[in-house]
């Protein structure tokens, strides 16, 4: 018998304790991601946009969605930075294992106009969904 692995994936809202997978993701995934944060010195990059990222987070918490595990809330899968009013997507994360079964499309509202960082990712989701690239938009 095969498993659908939708079927074992749930979505919930932030909690404290996602913050520091979310900060490791997120950095990793915009300096080695497709973007132009790679042609920068990689400590120069992190440390520096770690700053960037937490104000990012704080200012999110509230419509940061989590992509879990039906058994294990605890076991983060993906998740999406949106902004309070659902237009300004941020970034989006999905582990490789999870994606291609629709974890990304399920964390991004339809409601998403804007995209303010481009990864391989995003700009995929920017040219399907026909969005604006507006890294000003924080």
């Amino acid at each position: 018998m095969s498993v659908n692995k939708s079927e074992l994936v749930s979505s919930r809202g932030y909690l404290p304790e996602d913050k520091n997978f979310i900060m490791a993701t997120l950095l990793r995934g915009l300096y080695y991601g497709g973007s132009v944060f790679s042609d920068m010195k990689k400590q120069k990059f992190m440390s520096r946009y770690q700053v960037i990222a937490e104000q990012l987070v704080a200012k999110n918490e509230g419509s940061i969605k989590i992509a879990c595990l039906k058994e294990d809330s605890s076991v983060i899968l993906g998740y999406a930075i949106v902004n309070n009013d659902g237009t300004v997507l941020h970034f989006v994360f999905c582990k490789k294992p999870w994606r291609g079964i629709g974890v990304i499309k399920d964390l991004v509202p339809n409601t998403v106009t804007t995209v303010t960082h481009l990864t391989k990712t995003g700009m995929s989701i920017l040219k399907k969904k026909q969005l604006e690239y507006d890294p000003f938009s924080l």
